[in-house]
């Protein structure tokens, strides 16, 4: 049987570009058969010529840049701040997302116009524009109308990646404030306004399961020292079956701590918790970069 290969592979991402690599791009058959026909996600860089380009390619097989809640857990020291950082600041650089940082970064010049998660002003607006959002599509239904994927894109956190760091502080299944409901009513509406949410935890069941939990699409398993000494080694992992190829994937990252202390201090300092009164009412090098992505 002849099969006919596309010229360009095309890959949709919320929010952003589409990611186009052309027969080109990639150094074998094999490879380009792979990638079209099978609809791969686990070219591994050898098969690029571009580093760059592999690199957009494997954060978009993960499925992470497509309004994804994802979980990032680990024991302490594990690196979980660290991939936060790294993921969030690799979709600004990347893609134009724009960031959306619970923490203050110890370098906030090369984050650009970040939005602090933890000032309450911010956290009122995110509400206020939600609460107005909400109304009109309530009266759009009752016309028998949709609104448009324009009317979401006046929302500041449209096209946003939403970082957390020490989510317990937060959102804490022992312990649920009004700050817990609004990012939960943050995760509901993701899709809409093709968000992406980051969350570290130390455990696992700290995680709110109604609210949070069940509506994670993806965790990311930090630990550190298991394949190179000094190195963090993160499990990315699709917990939810999604309507496309990136459904299941599972690949593995390698970042080195030393090498990235612009971008993340580990002796950082992270709010115990945050301020609670929120009002819910209605009306090219990979060794040089210091990181190293792998397929499993």
């Amino acid at each position: 049987m002849l099969i006919t290969l596309p010229k360009v592979k095309q890959y949709d991402i919320a929010g952003c570009e589409p990611l186009i690599i052309n027969r080109s791009d990639v150094v074998s058959k094999k490879a380009w058969y792979n990638l079209t026909a099978n609809n791969s996600p686990y070219l591994g860089v050898e098969d690029f010529f571009d580093y760059e380009l592999y690199t957009k390619y494997f954060y978009v097989t993960t499925g992470l840049l497509d309004y994804a809640m994802t979980i990032i857990y680990g024991d302490e020291g594990g690196g979980k701040s660290l991939v936060m950082n790294w993921l969030t600041f690799e979709f600004l650089r990347l893609f134009g997302k724009r960031c959306v940082l619970g923490f203050t970064p110890p370098n906030p010049s090369i984050w650009g116009d970040y939005y602090d998660f933890s000032e309450e002003d911010f956290r009122v607006k995110i509400q206020t524009e939600m609460n107005i959002l909400e109304s009109v599509e309530r009266q759009a239904k009752r016309e028998g109308k949709r609104l448009s994927k324009e009317a979401y894109k006046h929302l500041i956190i449209h096209n946003s990646t939403v970082a957390l760091d020490e989510s317990d502080s937060i959102a804490d299944k022992a312990n649920q404030t009004n700050l817990t409901k609004f990012v939960g009513r943050v995760i509901r509406r993701r899709r809409h306004s093709d968000t992406c949410i980051f969350m570290a935890y130390v455990d696992l069941y700290d995680v709110p399961l109604r609210l949070i939990g069940k509506r994670a699409t993806h965790q990311i398993e930090c630990a550190k020292d298991m394949n190179r000494k000094g190195w963090c080694v993160y499990t990315i992992l699709t917990t939810k079956n999604r309507e496309n190829a990136k459904a299941g994937t599972r690949k593995l990252l390698h970042l080195d701590p030393s090498a990235l202390t612009w971008l993340w201090d580990s002796k950082q300092s992270v709010g115990i918790s945050h301020e609670q009164d929120i009002y819910l009412g209605g009306k090219k090098h990979k060794e040089s970069r210091g990181n190293d992505l792998e397929n499993n």
